[in-house]
């Protein structure tokens, strides 16, 4: 979470410097308060594409190692094999607001 909240303040800063000002502050993110909930539970309609689903589950095969080799390079390389984000406990997110310092 650290590394977004960093990636955060950066993109906050570069908007500021080309003519925009904020109140929000870069550190205050939103969740939900039942994080046990699954992503269906608050959008119904809420699909993954089975594309994305397949591409994060065997991520590892991508490695250029694990083609030739057909096994993992390292212990690492296993932990890339990912599940998406189903639950809300994994979903933090922002809304900032900027206007512009000079009226055009």
């Amino acid at each position: 979470m650290d590394r977004d909240m960093e990636r955060s303040e950066k993109i906050i800063s570069a908007i500021k410097q080309n003519g925009f000002i904020t109140e929000d502050n870069a550190t205050t993110f939103i969740h939900y308060k039942d994080e046990d909930r699954g992503i269906k539970k608050i959008d119904y309609k809420f699909e993954y594409p089975n594309e994305a689903i397949e591409l994060l589950t065997s991520l590892n095969t991508e490695c250029s190692t694990y083609v030739s080799n057909r096994e993992n390079c390292t212990s690492d390389c296993k932990n890339l094999n990912r599940w998406p984000v189903l639950k809300a406990r994994n979903i933090r997110y922002q809304v900032l607001t900027f206007n512009r310092k000079d009226s055009l």
